[in-house]
């Protein structure tokens, strides 16, 4: 038996080397502020790795931490992707991801689409989380066109409905919508600087205007990890 066990290993270990392959990686720094309160604020650091399974699968990883200004807290975010690639222009995903706020734990699910198609490329997804009865539920698209190979312009527009169920009763506790324009600038390969200028708009508290800045590292495929990021702590640009 230890001599099969060895053999076995010896045979399938370069094969298993060769099945999996790490497709894309990246490093985000960034920090987003609103303009009129810019202590309400977010500094975040995130990174996502993708392994492919055949040219059709990959599983995507993503983690995640946060720092909130205003309030002081920090959060965590941790996800797994699990991708089809449809053809070379379209992505098919579903995850499901963990995020610990101070002492608060959230769990959330989504399905994901990407394109490419020319200059112009998008996601969209649907985010749903739960947190001691606290429902949220977002849809979000985001979308970019390539002015060259330096530059591109974009938008995002996520949606976010949250609920409370107290013994079977559902309670609206309101929606927000975050609607943002984006730039990004590419001095060299695998180094991408970007920007977003918004607003966010909360049911019953008005419309705040933020920016957000950052820089991104890729390794491997030239945009990194093939999703953004799904986090919940990803739809507020500062608390």
């Amino acid at each position: 038996m230890k001599h099969i066990l060895i053999a076995a290993t010896a045979l399938f270990s370069p094969l298993a080397a060769q099945a999996l392959e790490t497709t894309g990686a990246n490093l985000d720094l960034s920090y987003g502020a609103f303009t009129e309160e810019t202590d309400v604020s977010k500094l975040t650091l995130k990174g996502s790795a993708e392994v492919g399974f055949a040219p059709q699968f990959a599983v995507q990883a993503d983690i995640a931490t946060n720092a909130f200004g205003f309030t002081d807290i920090d959060g965590q975010n941790y996800a797994l992707h699990a991708i089809f690639h449809a053809s070379e222009d379209v992505s098919l995903g579903g995850f499901v991801g963990r995020e610990d706020v101070e002492s608060d734990d959230w769990t959330y699910a989504g399905l994901e689409i990407g394109q490419d198609f020319g200059r112009f490329n998008y996601e969209a997804n649907f985010t749903n989380g739960d947190s001691d009865g606290i429902e949220v539920n977002n849809i979000g698209i985001r979308g970019g066109y390539a002015i060259n190979g330096f530059t591109r312009i974009g938008a995002r527009l996520d949606h976010v409905d949250v609920d409370f169920d107290a013994n079977g009763v559902n309670f609206d506790l309101g929606d927000a919508t975050r609607f943002g324009l984006t730039a990004e600038y590419t001095p060299t390969q695998g180094l991408m600087t970007y920007g977003e200028l918004g607003t966010l708009d909360i049911d019953g508290l008005g419309s705040e205007t933020y920016v957000k800045i950052g820089a991104r590292v890729t390794f491997g495929a030239l945009r990194g990890a093939t999703f953004e990021q799904r986090g919940l702590q990803d739809l507020f640009p500062g608390l």
